[in-house]
């Protein structure tokens, strides 16, 4: 993140070159640090889910069982929605990048 902080603040200084590139650029940069962060958010939540599915098959508890099942499905689903949106947000760096050569 500290990395991609001084990208950002880098592109800023140079914003007086290419404008509306850097203005693209800064937004993809942002978009792609706000969905590493979902990301992040939502594995830890899985991993919270996976501790408790374990927690919930020792007490033989088949409703809670059903349930965090459920909810690990629904947590894999949206970490895999996020790495689709995060390869997109790197693809269109890509893009900018071969425009600027």
């Amino acid at each position: 993140s500290d990395t991609i902080n001084a990208v950002l603040a880098q592109l800023k200084l140079n914003h007086n070159n290419k404008k509306s590139q850097t203005s693209m650029l800064t937004k993809i940069i942002t978009k792609l640090q706000q969905e590493e962060k979902e990301k992040l958010n939502l594995t830890a939540a899985l991993h919270l889910e996976k501790i408790r599915q374990v927690g919930a098959s020792s007490e033989n508890d088949e409703r809670t069982m059903n349930l965090l099942s459920q909810g690990i499905t629904t947590l894999i689903q949206k970490i895999s929605q996020r790495v689709q949106n995060i390869n997109e947000c790197i693809e269109e760096l890509r893009c900018e990048a071969m425009e600027d050569e």
